[in-house]
């Protein structure tokens, strides 16, 4: 069985310059805090905060830690909208679980 994909657009200002990326996911629900931990999966991310994340699970999921962590490393104005499937045709998809 083939698993349900949803695609989604980014909008995010990065180092204050606007940024837009579309991304996959396996969620119906894929929320700002989400999306911070793939944008700064993208922009390089911050190791020590990766591994304290693989060390609290609930840091890990913690939507308001991982918009914080973002914003430190410059990653603001996070929001996210749900495309419909006529759309997406339109954009460059990266796949995120």
């Amino acid at each position: 069985m083939i698993a349900q994909r949803y695609t989604y657009e980014i909008n995010y200002r990065y180092l204050d310059a606007p940024r837009m990326v579309v991304v996959e996911a396996q969620t119906a629900r894929f929320q700002e805090g989400s999306a911070a931990r793939h944008l700064m999966h993208v922009h390089g991310g911050d190791a020590s905060f990766e591994a304290a994340a693989l060390q609290n699970s609930e840091l890990l999921e913690d939507e308001r830690v991982a918009l914080d962590e973002a914003d430190r490393l410059g990653i603001r104005e996070i929001s996210v909208k749900r495309l419909a499937d006529e759309d997406t045709h339109r954009h460059d998809t990266q796949v995120t679980h």
